[in-house]
């Protein structure tokens, strides 16, 4: 997604909360965020009722689907970042691990992502040899 898309989204969720009142504005990011609508009814004393009107608001519902977008983006870049993290991780496992079961973990662990990605592709991945990698992932560590 473009950087100006965000921005724009965000300035979607501000105008449609300035349409809501003050407990409806609470109430969207708490549901967004993933809170039932009885916590959410309970925190901003409402009645779950009352909140199960407001569902049927157009601009709530819009308010809440943005917000909800907006957090699935946030959730999604804190994913990359910890995932760059375990790259990291297994590459450091993989060359400066002295046990050879936490090297050949870290390895297995590699192929097993290469080959998971490679047969959602519908590409499966062959050695040099004519082996796939799925093959010689099992004959390294066993099938499980």
């Amino acid at each position: 997604m473009k950087k100006h898309e965000e921005i724009g989204s965000a300035a979607q969720v501000v105008d449609y909360l300035a349409q809501l009142t003050p407990k409806q504005a609470k109430a969207v990011p708490l549901l967004a965020t993933g809170a039932t609508a009885t916590e959410v009814a309970k925190i901003i004393n409402v009645s779950p009722g009352q909140l199960s009107a407001w569902k049927k608001d157009a601009v709530f519902m819009r308010a809440l689907a943005e917000t909800r977008r907006g957090t699935l983006r946030e959730v999604e870049h804190e994913l990359i970042s910890l995932a760059r993290e375990a790259v990291k991780t297994v590459q450091e496992l993989m060359t400066g691990s002295t046990n050879e079961q936490v090297r050949l973990r870290a390895a297995a662990i590699v192929f097993e992502r290469v080959d998971a990605w490679a047969a959602r592709d519908g590409d499966p991945v062959t050695m040099e040899d004519g082996h796939s990698l799925r093959d010689v992932l099992s004959a390294l560590i066993g099938d499980r």
